[in-house]
């Protein structure tokens, strides 16, 4: 996104920096003053593309915008079918994932090729988190359409809420359960 006040201004983060991004706001809650990511608060797909904030200013030479929103499942016990086997059935010993609520209300946004690794940029080049490319389809044109959104995950954390229980005894060990949730012993 570029910001029309600043001259030579450019936002084109690349996708180890945007994971980045997501892990130290996740984890630490620093949002380091980027305005150009908009924190929708909700779903995606409550708007359809063309409704998403900040789009109606979009050019051809500025056509990205960046959100940051929270995932909201189709059923609440939902479960998909395994990506990349034929049947769609489960390898022994794995979980199937909730299925993801992608309709809107004049579409929905469909998967498009496999998820890819983001791997980080240190040595190490260990996966910090999985792109997926999906492209917006219109209810009454079974075809694509220009809409394209590029969704980031991360791969070795949740987003999660702290919670600090203080009783009237002193703190003396904390431990970190699976949920993030600070306790008392």
């Amino acid at each position: 996104m570029n910001n029309p006040k600043l001259k030579g201004y450019g936002f084109k983060p690349s996708d180890q920096i945007l994971i980045d991004y997501l892990r130290d706001r996740t984890l630490f809650g620093h949002d380091y003053l980027v305005q150009d990511i908009i924190d929708l608060g909700h779903d995606i797909c409550n708007y359809d593309p063309w409704d998403l904030p900040s789009c109606d200013s979009i050019t051809p030479s500025d056509s990205e915008r960046f959100f940051i929103y929270p995932k909201t499942y189709k059923y609440a016990n939902s479960k998909s079918k395994v990506i990349g086997t034929p049947t769609g059935q489960v390898p022994k010993g794995e979980q199937r994932q909730p299925m993801i609520n992608r309709a809107t209300k004049n579409g929905n946004w469909k998967v498009s090729g496999d998820p890819v690794e983001v791997k980080s940029s240190d040595d190490t080049k260990q996966v910090i988190g999985i792109k997926t490319r999906l492209y917006f389809r219109h209810n009454s044109c079974p075809n694509k359409t220009p809409w394209m959104l590029y969704q980031f995950e991360l791969v070795d954390i949740d987003p999660c809420k702290v919670r600090v229980e203080l009783g009237p005894e002193p703190l003396v060990e904390t431990e970190v359960t699976n949920e993030y949730e600070w306790t008392q012993k």
